[in-house]
C-alpha cells in the first residue's frame, strides 16, 4: 500500500510598508542567498504559536528597523513556493510604518519605491504582485 504524501506547508508575512514619506520599503537579497539582488518586500516566516500580525511587526523590525503606526490590514493572500520547494502560505498585509531603515544580514539595499517610478531592479515575484496592487491603489 502506498502512503500518503504529506505537504507541509509554511505560514509567511510580507508587509507592503509605506514610510512616512509615502514610498513602499524595498530591501534586496544579499549575496550567498537564492534570491540574491532581488528586491522584496519584508517579511518572513511565522513562528510558532506567533500571530500573523506579530510575526508581521517581528520581521518589519527585523529586516527594516521599522516599526508600525497603526493595526495591519491583510490585503492578501497567496500559496507560493520557496526557492528550495517548500510549500508556502503568505500572508501580505499594508501598513504604516516609522524609522530608520537598517538592514539585517540578509539584506544588503534599502529603497522606498514610489507609485509610478520603475523598480530599482529585478523584483521577486511577491513583490511584483504587491507593487502591482500597490500602483492601482
Amino acid at each position: 500500500m502506498k502512503k500518503a504524501t504529506v505537504k507541509t506547508e509554511r505560514n509567511v508575512v510580507r508587509a507592503l510598508a509605506r514610510s512616512r514619506c509615502g514610498g513602499y520599503v524595498l530591501l534586496r537579497r544579499a549575496p550567498g542567498d537564492r534570491l540574491a539582488g532581488r528586491w522584496e518586500l519584508p517579511g518572513g516566516t511565522v513562528e510558532a504559536g506567533e500571530s500573523l500580525e506579530r510575526a508581521l511587526a517581528r520581521e518589519l523590525h527585523e529586516e527594516a528597523g521599522l516599526a508600525s503606526l497603526a493595526a495591519p490590514t491583510l490585503i492578501s493572500t497567496a500559496r507560493r513556493r520557496s526557492p528550495r520547494g517548500t510549500h508556502l502560505h503568505e500572508h501580505a498585509f499594508r501598513v504604516e510604518a516609522e524609522g530608520s531603515p537598517t538592514l539585517s544580514h540578509e539584506h544588503d539595499a534599502f529603497f522606498l519605491w514610489h507609485p509610478g517610478a520603475a523598480a530599482p531592479g529585478e523584483l521577486t515575484e511577491s513583490a511584483a504582485e504587491l507593487l502591482a496592487f500597490a500602483q492601482a491603489a
